[in-house]
């Protein structure tokens, strides 16, 4: 997704630059999305405490939407505790393999 889009999805005033990936945040058995974040390709970066280089706001999300659990669309709910999007992705794609008898 452009800058421009991620700016308008995220609320975003000025030219920070938003391009990146955008997710999808639904709720089990709704089919319209409930919120939306986007995942910066070019994150700002600050120091962390042992004063090394740190991405800082890598993940935007719109102003108050706060943080949400992440149900993968399209999947019957199966319990999967993961730390990231992505980590959801790869475990989603696993059981998924697993019910179709392809692993």
């Amino acid at each position: 997704m452009d800058a421009e889009r991620g700016r308008q999805i995220t609320g975003q005033k000025g030219k920070r630059n938003c391009a990146g990936v955008l997710f999808l945040y639904y709720m089990p058995g709704e089919e319209m999305p409930v919120s939306y974040r986007v995942r910066r390709d070019e994150p700002d970066w600050g120091y962390g405490k042992d004063g090394g280089p740190k991405p800082e706001r890598k993940y935007l999300s719109a102003p108050g939407s706060g943080n949400r659990l992440y149900f993968a669309p399209a999947v019957e709910l199966s319990i999967l505790l993961e730390p990231s999007v992505f980590g959801v992705f790869r475990g989603t794609r696993y059981l998924t393999y697993d019910q179709e008898g392809l692993t």
